[in-house]
């Protein structure tokens, strides 16, 4: 009575183009999937594009990508398995209750802990949605044979919301609230920015590769979530939480909003440089100035160094033909730390009581 079996489809078509200096690529597809347990599974359709594109004899470079996501979930009620061995086995799936309560017409034992597994499918709701957008941009100029100009940005945002909510006359989630209802929602966005100067010369057996460079970047997260009791009608589900008498009841077991904010920003500029003799000695040096907003003022920037010397012993060891490669290399360098979450270094207020 509570399990099928299920069907699922998956669909996808894509396309690509081009030439010399240019290239598309584009993919779409669909997914219908369902899951063992009545009421679950998920639809999802994505798709995703890229372009390539070169100029002015191959000195300019330009690329895209595109891509989105839509998943809508349904997650049934899993509890419904637990209950399904537990549930007397001879009690029937309709009719009247020991107490006389109204569950819908669905039979309940109305013992602690036991519940009708068909009733929990048909009187409880836990379903979800998640939307994911993403796209970059880079550039890429040639200014010399040995020096390059970059840029890249790209932005991410993601979406996502789920809802349950417990039947009136249910025995399971709502019993003896009268209804109960949850929603949570949150938003994420990422945004980033980088460019750079970089190049590699070649004076004989020396070999040098150099980089300057500066990037940017900002995290939102925002999310709301609401619990809701003691509802006057089904009809709404968890779409609408002022159908809940909780609240105005005075009725705080269960009833509650939150929602929260945060954000975070990065930035830094670095330079790095590495010079090789003729695939033997190495040597790598880099400074980085980096800054974050979670940090408090004054302490929101920081300098970061490493330097390596390497050196590959196997030209030296020819006699050893049984080693392939042996190389040595030390280094040292300053790494950092950030807090979980900011703000810490500033005054917390808490809702107590």
């Amino acid at each position: 009575e509570i399990t099928r079996a299920p069907f699922s489809n998956s669909h996808h078509l894509s396309i690509s183009s081009g030439g010399e200096h240019f290239d598309l690529r584009a993919s779409a597809g669909w997914r219908n999937v369902q899951g063992v347990l009545k009421e679950s599974g998920y639809q999802q359709i994505n798709g995703r594009v890229r372009l390539r594109q070169s100029a002015f004899g191959d000195r300019l470079r330009l690329s895209a990508n595109l891509a989105a996501a839509s998943r809508e979930m349904d997650f049934s009620i899993p509890e419904a398995f637990q209950h399904a061995t537990a549930f007397h086995p001879t009690a029937p799936i309709f009719g009247a209750s020991p107490s006389g309560k109204n569950h819908d017409g669905y039979f309940e034992t109305e013992l602690y802990g036991s519940f009708n597994p068909v009733a929990i499918l048909a009187q409880n709701t836990d379903e979800g949605e998640r939307k994911l957008q993403s796209g970059s941009l880079r550039g890429e100029l040639r200014l010399a044979d040995w020096l390059w100009l970059d840029a890249t940005g790209s932005l991410l945002t993601e979406q996502s919301k789920r809802g349950g909510y417990s039947g009136m006359n249910s025995q399971f989630w709502a019993f003896r609230l009268g209804g109960d209802a949850k929603i949570a929602a949150a938003s994420r966005r990422n945004v980033f920015f980088e460019t750079a100067l970089r190049g590699e010369r070649q004076f004989g057996k020396l070999a040098a590769n150099y980089r300057l460079g500066w990037d940017w970047q900002r995290l939102v997260n925002e999310g709301f979530s609401g619990v809701a009791s003691e509802f006057i009608s089904d009809a709404f589900l968890y779409h609408n939480l002022n159908f809940g008498q909780g609240f105005s009841r005075g009725n705080t077991n269960g009833n509650a909003v939150h929602s929260f904010k945060n954000e975070h920003k990065l930035a830094a500029a670095s330079a790095q440089a590495s010079l090789g003799w003729n695939g033997i000695l190495s040597l790598d040096a880099g400074l980085r100035r980096e800054g974050s907003s979670h940090l408090p003022p004054g302490k929101k920037w920081g300098w970061f160094h490493q330097f390596a010397a390497g050196v590959e012993l196997k030209p030296l060891l020819r006699r050893l033909r049984w080693l392939d490669r042996l190389h040595l290399e030390a280094g040292k360098g300053v790494a950092g730390g950030l807090p979980l979450q900011g703000g810490l270094w500033q005054l917390q207020f808490k809702r107590s009581g």
